[in-house]
């Protein structure tokens, strides 16, 4: 019997494992991804740094030597805080860069003939007032409507009709709405705020314009339905640079400015409506509303 050994399927080509070899290859990509991103952390080398070689091999297992090694650390290192860093100098610049647009202050004379907490009261004094025609508004101030008639610039043009009004309301007196400045801080960011500024400064010299009108006796309807254009036109520009407005803190500004931007447009048809049909003194009531009206979205601020 021949004692050659017969290697059977030595040269026989094995059968290529597909499975196997996919799973060896996506277990090379994840730990290459891992150690990648890992390595990518500038902080990895103060880890290797700070870790003896002696007191690595006394103190630790190859395990936690491993995690010590991989496993990103909970404590911020100076690559961590690098964009926090750029947003403190980014703040830091927009302090420095400040600005502020100021709206300037504002003062009316008025009458004030009541000041009303009862509705059915509110009711009598209105009443009056609409039957001798008195140019007159109302605004709610300390838990009560305070009634008042006639506005001017100028307090010898309101006194005028100080003895008049008390035949009717006889503790009628002189008073003075006195409406402070208005300041408002932004960066090159918000640069709207400037043209809001703008807007409301705009708004006021209209008032002042109107005041003056009225001051004169003038009853040309034409130059008035321009000053009251022109607030139209102050409004609408007014109002679309408070809708750009997207910084949470200014949210009360933004939504007391435009509920009093509506306000006054509303008070501009009345206006322009009573003047055609002749009655003045509606339209110079609706002037002394838009008035009360800004002194309290001014004092909403505070």
């Amino acid at each position: 019997m021949s004692k050659r050994k017969f290697y059977r399927n030595f040269n026989k080509r094995k059968k290529f494992n597909a499975t196997k070899s996919i799973t060896i290859m996506l277990c090379i990509c994840i730990i290459g991804s891992y150690a990648y991103i890992n390595l990518k952390d500038k902080g990895l080398w103060d880890k290797l740094e700070s870790v003896s070689v002696m007191s690595s091999i006394k103190n630790l297992s190859a395990w936690d030597g491993l995690k010590k090694l991989f496993n990103k650390s909970d404590v911020i290192t100076s690559s961590d805080i690098s964009s926090e860093l750029g947003d403190l100098e980014e703040n830091k610049d927009s302090e420095e860069n400040a600005k502020v647009a100021s709206v300037n202050e504002m003062e009316i004379y008025t009458i004030q003939v009541a000041s009303i907490e009862n509705k059915n009261d509110l009711k009598k004094v209105e009443d009056v007032m609409e039957e001798y025609k008195f140019p007159s508004a109302n605004m709610d101030l300390d838990n009560t409507k305070k009634v008042q008639v006639y506005a001017s610039l100028k307090e010898d043009k309101v006194r005028e009709n100080l003895e008049d009004t008390r035949t009717y309301f006889s503790d009628a007196f002189l008073t003075k709405i006195e409406i402070p400045m208005l300041s408002l801080q932004y960066t090159d960011s918000y640069s709207y705020m400037e043209d809001i500024a703008k807007g409301l400064n705009n708004l006021i010299e209209n008032y002042k314009k109107e005041s003056e009108y009225w001051d004169l006796g003038e009853k040309n309807l034409e130059t008035y339905n321009e000053i009251l254009t022109s607030r139209n036109t102050i409004l609408d520009n007014l109002k679309k640079n408070t809708n750009k407005i997207n910084y949470s803190k200014m949210d009360k500004f933004k939504e007391n400015l435009i509920s009093y931007i509506d306000e006054v447009e509303e008070k501009i048809l009345i206006s322009s409506k009573s003047a055609n049909e002749n009655k003045n003194y509606i339209s110079q009531g609706a002037l002394l509303s838009s008035i009360q009206g800004y002194y309290l979205f001014v004092n909403s601020m505070k």
